[in-house]
């Protein structure tokens, strides 16, 4: 996966720098206060998840998402992950989003605008250990 590759070169990268070398690779994002990029990507991800939902990018939500039927836990805008048999349809923008998606608390999912989507965003994915 391109993802792994990348993040690969990052920790090299992380490594090469003088008096890090040693440490582990989070304990070194946390110090260059960067974050990693499968991270980076999931925030993408879920960024524009938020914009398809509330128009600001002019895609058909019917034809990306399936909604969750059964709403007893979470946000109003639960994803059903829809069953795939191909790499690469299980690598697809609307695959791969699902989950996290789901993850996300209401007040998250039904931020006002994407600049406050965005900060409580970056509050959960720090609160679960993405570094953002």
């Amino acid at each position: 996966m391109d993802i792994k590759l990348l993040e690969r070169v990052q920790k090299r990268f992380t490594k090469s720098i003088h008096g890090l070398n040693k440490m582990k690779y989070e304990k070194r994002l946390n110090i260059l206060n960067i974050t990693s990029f499968e991270t980076r990507c999931l925030r993408g991800d879920l960024l524009t998840c938020f914009k398809v939902f509330n128009k600001y990018e002019s895609l058909d939500v019917e034809n990306l998402f399936v909604f969750n039927a059964r709403q007893s836990r979470g946000h109003s805008f639960k994803l059903k992950k829809v069953f795939c048999r191909l790499d690469s349809t299980k690598y697809s923008f609307p695959y791969r989003v699902v989950e996290e998606w789901n993850k996300l608390k209401d007040d998250i999912v039904c931020a006002e605008s994407v600049n406050a989507f965005k900060g409580g965003l970056d509050h959960h994915l720090r609160a679960k250990g993405g570094f953002v």
